[in-house]
């Protein structure tokens, strides 16, 4: 059950993976970011576990280029729309692209 649970969930990321951006810098250790909130929650069906790559959008030729930073991790969810993550990787980067105001997409890994 819990190998059929596990690739059904895949399938479905790769269909329609969730997608979320970061709303709010929570703690930092070490000029790193350690959690993150995101705009994702309740209402979109988040649940605690769920792995979330952190991207850098770009402007490529007119075309929207997307460069992996960082992922998350979700710890709870706290209501219809917004969840606490703990960043797992590229804390640093994380933090630079916050407080440099650069567009930042979270997207489902799993």
């Amino acid at each position: 059950m819990e190998r059929l649970s596990y690739s059904i969930k895949n399938w479905l990321n790769k269909k329609t993976p969730l997608e979320a951006i970061i709303i709010e810098g929570s703690s930092v250790k070490n000029d790193k970011q350690k959690e993150v909130y995101i705009d994702l929650g309740c209402s979109e069906h988040a649940v605690a576990g769920i792995h979330f790559g952190i991207y850098v959008i770009k402007n490529v030729a007119g075309e929207e280029a997307m460069q992996q930073i960082g992922k998350l991790k979700v710890e709870a969810v706290e209501g219809e729309n917004v969840s606490r993550c703990k960043v797992q990787s590229g804390g640093k980067e994380i933090k630079a692209a916050i407080d440099s105001g650069t567009e930042l997409k979270v997207i489902s890994m799993d």
